[in-house]
């Protein structure tokens, strides 16, 4: 009876780390565990949050023909309408020194749990002009119509973080002050990319 009394208590560890964040120096057995239950978490219903920014190649094609190897980026912010299905509203844009552009408009994405990959399309009012006041740039600044497409591939940080790699595509052109097509332009880059979601 007395021996019952003074057996030592072990404390029950508690062992859930679904939610604990993985980090480049994390210790390999955690990063192996969660790679091998990552497929457990889902992208459902509640906040929507997604960004990146990436280096890629930006082509001004009028107004003027410029192009070059520059960054860009684009931030997302909305919620889901269903398991797997977002609507935000976006804000995007890429730096050239003569033909810089600066984006926002409404969009939606499409998250699959089962590989962690995102789709996002964005389309809304942009503004090219030149950011840098020098001799040989033109100045200029107009009102455009702009559309930007990412694809996203993201590994889990934790339940609802995830960090990963995008490659996008974007367009812009018809002015919408002269009503014609004008000041037409294209990018491409391939970045980091953070969703929360």
């Amino acid at each position: 009876m007395l021996s019952v009394l003074f057996n030592p208590v072990l404390a029950e560890e508690i062992n859930n780390s679904d939610n604990e964040i993985i980090l480049p120096a994390s210790p390999p057995q955690k990063v192996f565990a969660r790679y091998q239950t990552h497929f457990n978490f889902h992208h459902d219903r509640g906040f929507y949050f997604s960004a990146s920014l990436e280096p890629g190649w930006i082509h001004s094609l009028e107004k003027p023909n410029v192009k070059g190897i520059r960054f860009g980026g684009k931030v997302n912010a909305g919620g889901f309408v269903a398991d797997g299905i977002s609507l935000f509203g976006s804000v995007w844009g890429n730096f050239l020194e003569a033909a810089s552009l600066i984006a926002a408009g409404p969009g939606i994405a499409f998250l699959f749990d089962s590989t962690n990959i995102g789709i996002d399309l964005s389309f809304g009012i942009g503004r090219v002009s030149n950011v840098i006041e020098r001799d040989d740039i033109k100045n200029f600044a107009e009102s455009v119509l702009a559309a930007n497409l990412s694809i996203s591939k993201y590994w889990w940080l934790s339940g609802k973080t995830s960090l990963g790699i995008s490659l996008s595509s974007g367009i812009h052109g018809f002015t919408l002050a002269e009503g014609k097509l004008s000041s037409i332009g294209w990018n491409a880059g391939l970045g980091l990319a953070f969703l929360l979601g």
